[in-house]
């Protein structure tokens, strides 16, 4: 083989090393970009979620309030039953029954509505925690591909400084 042609051989290795260094970082970026819009799909959902959580603990708020205003509402009224007529203590003990059943109702209510929030709090933790753990396995995977470019990119340099010594 003569020197041009050792040449030509490794001018040719050099640009097939070139097209697969170029090949791996249209890959990299690539999975670069899938990996934003993951994450930019996370964030969204996770956001979306939050407003969604915050809109329903408003609501249950807002209700707690009426079912509290209610509830005052109610005792002043006993309060003033009370004051006028003494004579009217067994309809004042029907209604005070019946409050105790809209209360229990309501608290029941209101627990199964907690347990429900508190059951859609978990799923979403869970959700964000195995988004969490796939962002991490896409991060593992964009190391490995660096630490491979970075292998090519001195595997290149060598040959480059075999063929400049040559």
């Amino acid at each position: 083989m003569t020197m041009n042609d050792r040449e030509i051989h490794y001018q040719s290795q050099i640009k097939e090393l070139q097209t697969q260094r170029d090949q791996y970082l249209l890959e990299l970026q690539d999975h670069q970009s899938r990996l934003i819009q993951l994450q930019r799909g996370i964030n969204k959902a996770l956001q979306q979620r939050e407003v969604e959580i915050e809109q329903q603990i408003k609501e249950f708020k807002n209700e707690l309030e009426r079912v509290h205003g209610q509830l005052s509402e109610v005792r002043q009224e006993k309060m003033k039953l009370d004051d006028t007529n003494n004579t009217l203590k067994q309809n004042l003990q029907r209604l005070e029954a019946e409050l105790q059943d809209r209360e229990k109702t309501q608290n029941m209510a209101m627990n199964e509505r907690e347990i429900h929030y508190q059951s859609q709090i978990k799923e979403f933790q869970t959700t964000r925690d195995q988004s969490l753990i796939d962002i991490q396995d896409l991060q593992l995977e964009l190391h490995q591909m660096t630490d491979t470019i970075g292998n090519l990119n001195r595997d290149n340099k060598k040959l480059q400084n075999d063929l400049n010594e040559r």
